[in-house]
């Protein structure tokens, strides 16, 4: 495959675990009280998690979660607006980085994440021009 050249990837349940590690470490990261544990979060079965390679480059992610029940009313709260979903980056022989949230409005999290445009078009994902902005 030449380099630079995108396409659709399948997260193995190795990457979702790792993803679901880093995402966790990441936003209990500076808190008082630990929010989140494996046992807090579940996938989102609505949104399921969407992989892409860059030949050359690296792996992307995007992952949705939400609460898993039980949770509790600051653990729900703390999901909302764009904070379920994150997007990932694995760099060719790396591990996988935490790179942005989904946010709103929706798809601008995509370009503060600096995910390239043709791993959004193999996501089927638009990028509204208020998001260069």
């Amino acid at each position: 495959m030449a380099a630079g050249t995108t396409t659709s990837a399948t997260l193995t349940a190795s990457d979702l675990s790792t993803i679901e590690s880093v995402y966790i470490t990441d936003r209990n990261e500076g808190m008082h009280e630990k929010l989140y544990t494996a046992a807090a979060l579940t996938l989102d079965p609505s949104e399921p998690p969407e992989g892409a390679m860059v030949a050359g480059s690296g792996d992307w992610a995007l992952v949705r979660y939400r609460p898993a029940s039980g949770d509790t009313v600051t653990q729900s709260a703390d999901l909302q607006d764009g904070a379920n979903g994150a997007f990932f980056f694995r760099p060719k022989g790396g591990g996988w980085l935490l790179r942005g949230f989904v946010s709103e409005p929706a798809a601008c999290g995509a370009w503060h994440a600096g995910v390239p445009s043709a791993v959004l078009s193999v996501w089927d994902w638009t990028m509204g021009e208020q998001c260069s902005n």
